[in-house]
């Protein structure tokens, strides 16, 4: 409307000496002004606005409360043509914003007495801030969308309580709202049929991201308990459904939009929140300690393989490609950090191997560099990923062109030829003894990659790795952890020790994992050999759950023998059986029995892993240890540091999954505790010098599996159990995981 002039047209002070002159000679004059202060308060718009409740800033959880009750909230002449009105208002100091969705809503700010001011069309994209973050603006303020039609979006950066009146045509309807950021949440919509037709209503989902003050509809995940729809951005449900809303961070919106045919009090809208449970907020907690490391990596080492925590400065002893970053792709995913997930991939799309001037190990690229690509590829479906492995993978299959199909230790991916150094360095590898795990667990990611863009030669030359290890072991199960080298035309066992920790571990794990990606009986029959195996030659029972020794030879005629000593990294084995027990062909299935075994020898390992961790002052468990005969623990010198490996979390992730029993998540924390309290540093997270003292020294590194692995298995440990499905997706030996 136009705004008032002064004096109004026609006035000629008539008004004036009868109205107010008038009663003031009568009267007296202060008595009349405090009379006409008294009535003008009391008749002012408070009487409008007084019915309208207000969104209020807390640390507590979101509320919404739609409360109409029939009274009219608005100025009627502000509707509009029956469009959705409404009102809203912020008294507690904190920031809000009000979004439009799309090109849906008008918006008008209101002054301090009510009345509009500054309207907008509909054809706009509005936003107001609602709070004291400048000096412009007041710790109060109205905003009301009239005369068109769509959602509406409320933001807090911090948990908000909220009140609303919503506004439909005529009809004003109640809700009520409450949501515990981060948790699951229910919403039950029914419909009281008030005609011959039900109405329709069309209902807003919109996942609020509180930490970078956006609205990102794609981030909902929505399951529909009905037969209606499975759409996700817009459900029209007729009569009665239920939709259940899980975030991952934040706040979720939900509103009504129009509602034809509907009437005053026909509609009911209730949101039942879950109690907060402590596994979310624990689930946060890694969610925030992968943040501290990935941000000290991006200000102190962007680009660079590594972080070096306590220098802060970085390390290239991959070879400079930024391993650390292909390495976190998924993380980011799976903890829906977006714009870093963004920024990541601009890092991989501008990301050239040109500049690389040394040789790299070609199982850490493998697993690594190419298994990070190809999830980020399996779980995004963007295709500079797939691009980027190919690219790499092509560059890397110089190390399968050797006289026995065993891949060089060692592979030069920059351009042309190697540098003289850098073409010694891997001649000399030539000659060197291949070690099992390097050869025998890389098939999974070079199978991934032949089958996503159709070049064979990816897989060809993975196989041909494993077939030659296979015709060397002879039916043998379990096998040294020392091949004969890879420029040797004949692949032979060399005699050392039988481990499932350092050298020999993922050789096992990808025998299982081999047969869940391809369905191949060949990979499950050796697999269930090996463990057969293992179970009989390997296992020592303590109270404290049971180990697993090496078998080492112990004479120049061969004898073997075994060594009680057991490196971290066999604390997987916990998981690969509890995993297998799960994953049994219908062409050669367990027996109950026979699953539960397995079960029960993955619980008494983790539990001997666990057991160790608590032995040391730190919580964290050694590098290596040794258990004597009488079940005494003994640390070598050499095998008292911690590189904060994953291994213990990924089994105790793996038995949570399948049995549900949250000892292991409890166990779980404690580490992760333990982790916080002693190699958080400044700039990330440090590698332990001595987990047997008080207050241990960090060492100057930050390996990239701290990121990617350690801390995935954790957050998926605090995580619901159907946060990643284990029959959909097969994870490498660095946790990434691929698409079956």
């Amino acid at each position: 409307r136009p705004a008032p002039t002064w004096p109004p047209e026609g006035w000629d002070g008539t008004w004036f000496r009868h109205t107010l002159w008038g009663p003031c000679v009568a009267i007296g004059c202060p008595q009349f002004l405090a009379a006409l202060v008294f009535w003008a308060v009391l008749l002012l718009p408070a009487s409008e606005t007084g019915a309208v409740p207000l969104l209020s800033v807390s640390s507590g959880p979101a509320r919404l409360f739609f409360d109409g009750g029939g009274q009219e909230p608005l100025p009627k002449g502000l509707r509009g043509g029956g469009g959705a009105a409404v009102r809203i208002a912020v008294r507690q100091p904190d920031r809000a914003e009000v979004v439009g969705g799309g090109a849906v809503f008008s918006v008008a700010a209101l002054d301090s007495r009510g009345r509009l001011a500054s309207p907008a069309s509909c054809a706009s994209l509005p936003t107001l801030s609602i709070g004291t973050t400048g000096a412009a603006l007041p710790s109060q303020r109205s905003v009301e969308w009239t005369g068109c039609r769509g959602d509406v979006v409320i933001h807090s950066q911090v948990a908000a309580a909220t009140d609303v009146t919503l506004t439909v045509g005529d009809a004003s309807v109640t809700r009520s709202l409450e949501f515990a950021p981060g948790s699951p949440a229910r919403l039950t919509v029914s419909v009281k049929e008030g005609s011959a037709a039900a109405p329709v209503l069309t209902l807003v989902l919109r996942v609020l991201d509180g930490l970078n003050n956006t609205a990102r509809d794609e981030s909902v995940r929505v399951r529909v308990e009905s037969n209606s729809s499975s759409r996700v951005e817009l459900l029209q449900i007729r009569g009665k459904a239920e939709l259940v809303v899980r975030s991952k961070r934040a706040e979720v919106a939900l509103f009504t939009a129009s509602a034809p045919g509907l009437q005053p009090g026909l509609a009911t809208v209730s949101f039942i929140p879950p109690v907060e449970s402590v596994w979310t907020r624990r689930a946060q907690a890694v969610h925030e300690a992968f943040m501290h490391g990935w941000l000290a990596y991006k200000r102190y080492a962007w680009g660079g393989d590594e972080l070096k925590p306590v220098s802060k400065s970085r390390s290239n002893w991959l070879g400079g490609v930024g391993m650390q970053i292909l390495d976190v792709l998924d993380m980011l995913w799976l903890l829906d950090e977006r714009e870093e997930f963004d920024e990541a991939t601009e890092f991989v799309s501008n990301l050239s191997f040109d500049k690389v001037r040394a040789a790299a190990s070609t199982f850490e690229l493998t697993i690594r560099a190419i298994g990070g690509l190809l999830s980020a590829h399996s779980l995004s479906g963007r295709g500079v990923f797939l691009d980027k492995a190919q690219l790499l993978g092509e560059r890397m299959l110089s190390a399968f062109a050797t006289p026995s199909r065993l891949p060089a230790p060692l592979v030069f991916v920059g351009p042309g030829t190697p540098p003289i150094g850098v073409k010694e360095k891997i001649r000399k590898s030539l000659r060197q003894h291949v070690v099992l795990a390097d050869a025998g667990s890389i098939q999974l990611e070079w199978r991934y990659l032949s089958r996503q863009t159709g070049d064979a030669r990816f897989e060809e030359a993975a196989d041909a790795a494993f077939d030659v290890i296979q015709t060397a072991a002879a039916g043998m199960p379990l096998l040294p952890v020392y091949l004969s080298a890879a420029g040797q035309k004949k692949v032979e066992l060399q005699q050392s020790k039988i481990s499932m920790g350092a050298m020999g571990d993922s050789y096992y794990e990808y025998l299982l994992k081999q047969y869940q990606q391809t369905g191949d009986m060949k990979y499950w029959e050796k697999w269930m050999q090996a463990v057969e195996s293992m179970e009989a030659s390997m296992v020592v029972n303590f109270t404290a759950g049971a180990m697993l020794g090496d078998i080492v030879p112990v004479s120049d005629s061969g004898k073997k023998g075994l060594h009680r000593k057991q490196d971290h990294l066999a604390c997987f084995v916990p998981g690969m059986l509890v995993h297998g027990a799960h994953s049994a062909p219908a062409e050669a299935p367990l027996s109950p029995h026979r699953q539960q075994e397995l079960v029960d020898l993955a619980d008494r390992l983790a539990k001997h892993c666990v057991w160790v961790h608590t032995q040391m002052v730190t919580g964290l468990a050694p590098d290596h240890w040794q258990m004597h005969v009488d079940g005494r623990l003994e640390v070598p010198a050499g095998g008292r540091h911690s590189l904060l490996r994953p291994e213990t979390v990924e089994s105790l992730f793996y038995l949570f999954h399948y049995t549900g029993d949250e000892q292991y998540r409890a166990m779980g924390w404690t580490i992760f505790e333990a982790i916080n309290q002693h190699a958080r540093v400044e700039a990330g997270f440090a590698t332990i010098d001595n987990v047997m003292v008080e207050d241990p020294e960090p060492r100057d590194d930050m390996q990239s599996f701290y990121l990617s692995e350690t801390l995935k298995y954790l957050y998926l440990l605090f995580s619901p159990q159907d946060q990643l499905d284990l029959s959909q997706v097969v994870l490498n030996t660095e946790a990434h995981p691929l698409r079956i």
